[in-house]
């Protein structure tokens, strides 16, 4: 997700649909509700507000990964690329290897 008018990103990671993850939450509820302790979460919802709905761009898949380690690997390399968590809305540098050892389905994506 990226701000057209600060040029700020947010990178996630899914194992799931695109709409199952954000569902109308993202800009209803999900940073509205974040504690003092995501001060980019806050900031995200602080600019949906600001400057609107309407100034930030979803891309729904921005890539796609085939397991568990690639997404985390990929969702890192991307937070860095588009420099999400030093002058954007990523609370961490990346998940890297956060998935346990647990099987997931097979639909990673970016």
């Amino acid at each position: 997700m990226q701000n057209l008018i600060t040029n700020r990103w947010y990178i996630g990671q899914t194992t799931t649909s695109f709409n199952t993850r954000y569902c109308g939450d993202f800009f209803n509820h999900k940073y509205n509700k974040l504690s003092e302790d995501r001060p980019k979460g806050k900031l995200l919802f602080e600019d949906i507000e600001k400057y609107g709905q309407e100034s930030f761009e979803i891309i729904e898949v921005l890539d796609v990964a085939f397991s568990e380690r690639e997404l985390d690997e990929k969702e890192a390399y991307y937070i860095d690329l588009y420099k999400a968590y030093d002058e954007g809305y990523n609370t961490y540098r990346g998940n890297i290897f956060k998935h346990g050892k647990g099987k997931r389905d097979n639909k990673y994506g970016l």
